[in-house]
Formats: C-alpha cells, sequence, structure tokens
C-alpha cells in the first residue's frame, strides 16, 4: 500500500495489512492479534472504538512511522 492511499484513519484490518502483509494479501488471526498487543503496549494509540463491535481506528502517521 501507498503511503498517499491509506486513510487518515485505518481500521484494525487495514493497520495489519500495512504492517504485516504484501500487496493483496488478506491478513490472518495471527496479525490481528499482533495489531491488539500493539495497542495494549501502548505501540498503537487508537482514537476510536465502536460500540456495537470492537474496532479500532488508527492513526496513519503512527501507522507509517512503524513501516519506515
Amino acid at each position: 500500500m501507498l503511503d498517499n492511499e491509506l486513510p487518515a484513519l485505518l481500521t484494525t484490518k487495514e493497520a495489519a495489512q500495512a504492517l504485516f502483509c504484501k500487496s493483496g494479501e488478506h491478513p490472518s488471526r495471527k496479525h490481528f492479534l499482533r495489531i491488539y498487543d500493539m495497542i495494549e503496549h501502548g505501540e498503537l494509540t487508537p482514537r476510536y472504538k465502536s460500540s456495537k463491535r470492537v474496532q479500532y481506528l488508527i492513526p496513519r502517521k503512527e501507522i507509517l512511522e512503524l513501516i519506515g
């Protein structure tokens, strides 16, 4: 995913794809668990959590910093 293609806030799925997956690859359960671990340990600071189901929105800036 190119930097300019990322939205300002990414869902956990988009964050997992940007960090751990090759282009077009779908994240696995392992990738989602890694994202949740990063949130739990303060490496990522989500902006919003949906009340209907657990859905975090993670700032693009933080993902780009991790990608390098």
